[in-house]
């Protein structure tokens, strides 16, 4: 078989599974019993053996991807300064942003990094073949790296296949093990292949593809091709096949699994679809810092600095039936604002409107405070010094369907607790003999809302009685009781700050009846 037959075999077999009406009822959902944090999540990348998180704050992480775990392996500081984008094949990771650089990571190696250049133009893709690392280098062509040691990396980069490329820019690259081939894309709206043959890059077939892309993605050795507004479309031997729809902005990030499709734009939208139907929104929510990536058959989503991985839902309706989900009953409840005195800790119960469970849903909140964290069914943080002052947060609800939903409020934390405030109170008279009830009545400054005060009654007459949760006093005066009585009511909140108030109670010799 040909080099140029194995190519089209490769591209056919996705139309095969297209137009093979493997269309399956299954969902994609994330699996939120197997979390992962990392904080302020830049970038993610995996290959089928590792799994990669560039962190704006930590550097990587590396770890090791099992079919539905991860297994940290190590991490190394400093990494987020040499770029925002990560790809990986099962040997090497290559990180590179909008500089010349272009940093080569080793996950087996305890050092992290195998060696890194400066290119002379900043890196739009790369895609190992064999040995060599080749490199999209717009204007500058294609350029090509050894891999064969570290110094080897760390060398001038041979600029290769001007013959076939001509004076054409090189927008993109990418490479399939299984078919041994090097797709390169040019922005005179062509596809180039190449083989490696006993280690030389030869140059089989060029597809003219009509409209000019400006990004490829290969997954499960079947091709796309993304333009800059959006639009993805099937690559194959006669140019562009389907299109799969416009995701509303520059493609970022494609990945397959089985039927399913799902694509990220420059905005941290995902869009998502299976073979039959055009990418329709899935996850939209902006401020979710959304990233995915695929080790093996494993798609990783990471969404709040949140990384899970999805799992197919057998039990999910049908499309139509799935759309009836999002009729607005996924809501979370209201969290009003707060007031809080150092150094009292904040719990808060999250709940959901219309009775959902929230074993189905994953919460995450968005603050400027990081010691925060979602126990359970609970909000909790205990402020620092340094905290002290207004604050506000925002509950992030998402459930496996991707509906999203948040509630935001405030926590003013103070550092002087004001004690209860009582309602006023005037001396009264009451008759002997009849039931006297009636409530004493504190609020909480702090917390108007609270239920937590607690009352206490001091020199109570003898017979009284105080409800200590809710102030209500009751009294029936005997014969031998008639007179003037004074007592103290006190209340304290649940920080222990009190506040007391005098009361006058006189008891007449006269009964209700006889008025």
């Amino acid at each position: 078989m040909s080099k140029k037959t194995g190519f089209i075999s490769l591209l056919n077999a996705f139309l095969f599974l297209i137009n093979g009406n493997l269309f399956s009822q299954t969902q994609l959902v994330q699996d939120y019993t197997k979390i992962l944090s990392i904080p302020n999540v830049k970038a993610v990348g995996a290959s089928n053996a590792h799994f990669y998180v560039l962190s704006e704050t930590e550097g990587m992480a590396v770890f090791r991807a099992y079919q539905d775990s991860l297994q940290w392996l190590y991490t190394s500081a400093g990494m987020q300064r040499r770029g925002e984008i990560i790809e990986a094949d099962i040997r090497f990771a290559y990180l590179y942003g909008d500089s010349k650089r272009l940093t080569v990571l080793e996950p087996t190696s305890v050092l992290g990094v195998y060696s890194s250049t400066l290119l002379p133009a900043q890196p739009l893709g790369v895609a190992r073949l064999e040995n060599n690392l080749y490199v999209a280098l717009g204007s500058s062509g294609l350029g090509s790296l050894s891999l064969e040691t570290p110094e080897t990396v760390d060398s001038e980069a041979e600029i290769v296949a001007n013959d076939v490329i001509g004076r054409a820019n090189v927008l993109d690259v990418a490479s399939s093990i299984i078919s041994n081939q090097l797709f390169v894309l040019t922005n005179d709206s062509k596809v180039h292949v190449f083989s490696i043959e006993e280690e030389v890059l030869t140059h089989q077939s060029s597809v003219d593809l009509r409209v000019q892309l400006h990004h490829l993605f290969l997954d499960n050795g079947l091709i796309w091709g993304a333009t800059r507004s959006g639009d993805i479309f099937e690559v194959n031997t006669n140019g562009l096949g389907n299109n799969c729809g416009n995701i509303q902005g520059r493609v970022a990030t494609l990945v397959a699994v089985d039927e399913f499709l799902i694509a990220k734009n420059e905005f941290g939208e995902l869009w998502s679809s299976n073979c039959s139907e055009k990418l329709q929104p899935w996850k939209t929510q902006r401020d979710a810092n959304h990233h995915i990536s695929k080790s093996a058959q494993t798609i990783w989503i990471s969404a709040f600095d949140k990384i899970s991985p999805l799992k197919q839902n057998e039990q999910t309706a049908t499309p139509n039936q799935s759309q009836q989900v999002s009729s607005g009953e996924f809501s979370l409840k209201t969290i009003d604002n707060i007031i809080l005195t150092y150094p009292k800790p904040l719990l808060v119960a999250i709940e959901l409107e219309s009775g959902v469970s929230n074993e189905e849903v994953e919460f995450t909140y968005r603050s400027n405070v990081a010691n925060a964290a979602i126990r359970n069914q609970g909000f909790y943080w205990q402020p620092n010094p340094n905290q002290i002052g207004m604050n506000w947060f925002t509950i992030v609800a998402t459930n496996p369907n991707g509906e999203v939903d948040s509630t935001r409020f405030s926590v003013d934390v103070r550092t002087f607790n004001s004690p209860p405030r009582f309602s006023p109170v005037r001396s009264t008279s009451i008759a002997v003999n009849d039931e006297y009830i009636t409530t004493y009545r504190a609020i909480d400054p702090e917390n108007p809302s609270s239920s937590l005060i607690r009352y206490l009654g001091v020199d109570l007459p003898e017979g009284a009685n105080l409800n200590e949760q809710t102030g209500e006093f009751t009294w029936i005066p005997s014969d031998r009781q008639i007179g003037k009585h004074e007592f103290r009511i006190i209340a304290t909140d649940e920080q222990g700050a009190a506040a007391s108030q005098d009361i006058s109670l006189t008891v007449l010799n006269i009964s209700r009846q006889g008025r």
